[in-house]
């Protein structure tokens, strides 16, 4: 009897042994709430933590979020924790916070960071933001820069997937599964009443597309321009390909489309209007003017030597600039919608949506 139970102990001691042992062994889940300074190629990069000034990074130092770093001229490595890293290109101004826990964000002002996360988190999501669109993903590969062209009339970005799959979001379109190897190049601004994006998209694999009016699309390398309200059911769309068929927008498409002419999409149909160029230049002129004001917003977050009445001042007057851009872009638009053709046009499709709910219901 006792013999049965000395066993039996030493069974039970063995067992809580090695779940301890099992539990020991198990890393414990590590919230990233900071990144450490791995590397710093020139001692003019700053860093400003919380409410605080701009001082010098430190090699091998934790910061915590909200942090913005300004690399200046220098590349800045960093890391979220093992195998989870980034690095930033001279002259980038980014900044790091994580507004709720497990989901690090990223704020792109100026310049270009490249990421990757072979063994980010499964329970964490990340985002890359530009002033005008957000690319995000779990476990890959991927930069992202932003930047003005050199005649301040437009804001570029570039999204690339050198590993796994990312998204692209904005309020023009929404982009899923971007694989390795593929780069989408776009200008896209959601404007005060109007949006507009122009988009070039590079790589073999096809990219699948959705636009504001939910429609959903295939396309491979390709380029192409939208442009509509914000709260509109019509758009102007137009295509520089001339292979058209790698575009799903025209696949099923009778009327002969042409390459560098611009479309009023209404439904399925595609119709030529005297206006649609016009409202393109307007769109974008008030989406460059839009993004500015944004920038001005978050140089005002981001940078504390310069003058912030100065930035105040040039704020209240692209404010200005931007209204009466909305207001005239939003004019020719009225002019398009009222065309007698484009009012048939959206009538009839109107017509088949109204058929195809009843042959559901019946």
């Amino acid at each position: 009897m006792r013999q049965k139970t000395f066993i039996t102990l030493l069974l039970a001691i063995t067992f809580i042994l090695l779940s301890l042992s099992a539990i020991q062994d198990k890393p414990s889940p590590k919230v990233i709430n900071g990144f450490t300074v791995l590397k710093i190629t020139d001692k003019t990069a700053r860093i400003k933590v919380k409410d605080g000034k701009y001082t010098k990074i430190s090699e091998g130092s934790h910061y915590p979020f909200p942090s913005i770093i300004r690399s200046n001229k220098s590349q800045v490595f960093i890391k979220f924790s093992e195998q989870n890293t980034a690095r930033l290109l001279p002259k980038t101004i980014l900044k790091l916070s994580s507004e709720k826990v497990k989901h690090p964000k990223l704020k792109l002002l100026d310049g270009k960071v490249a990421l990757e996360l072979d063994r980010f988190p499964k329970d964490h999501k990340i985002e890359v933001s530009t002033p005008t669109a957000v690319c995000g993903a779990i476990g890959t590969r991927f930069e992202v820069s932003y930047s003005e062209q050199n005649d301040k009339d437009s804001m570029n970005q570039t999204f690339k997937c050198t590993k796994g799959e990312v998204f692209v979001n904005s309020e023009t379109f929404k982009i899923k599964g971007v694989k390795q190897g593929q780069e989408i190049k776009t200008q896209t601004y959601s404007g005060l009443s109007n949006s507009y994006c122009k988009v070039n998209l590079e790589g073999n694999n096809t990219f699948k597309i959705s636009l504001p009016d939910d429609s959903q699309y295939t396309a491979k390398s390709t380029s192409f321009e939208i442009a509509k309200p914000l709260s509109g059911d019509i758009a102007i769309i137009k295509t520089s390909d001339k292979n058209l068929k790698t575009l799903g927008f025209f696949e099923e498409v009778s009327t002969p489309i042409q390459p560098g002419t611009s479309y009023v999409k209404v439904g399925d149909s595609y119709v030529r209007h005297a206006d649609t160029e016009s409202y393109l230049a307007a769109v974008k002129n008030e989406g460059v003017l839009d993004a500015k004001v944004k920038e001005l917003d978050l140089k005002l977050e981001f940078i504390d030597d310069e003058n912030e009445q100065s930035l105040t001042e040039q704020k209240e007057s692209l404010i200005k600039e931007r209204k009466l851009a909305a207001d005239k872009a939003s004019k020719i638009f009225k002019r398009i919608r009222q065309d007698n053709q484009i009012r048939s046009v959206i009538q009839k499709v109107r017509q088949n949506i109204n058929r195809q709910q009843i042959r559901r219901v019946r």
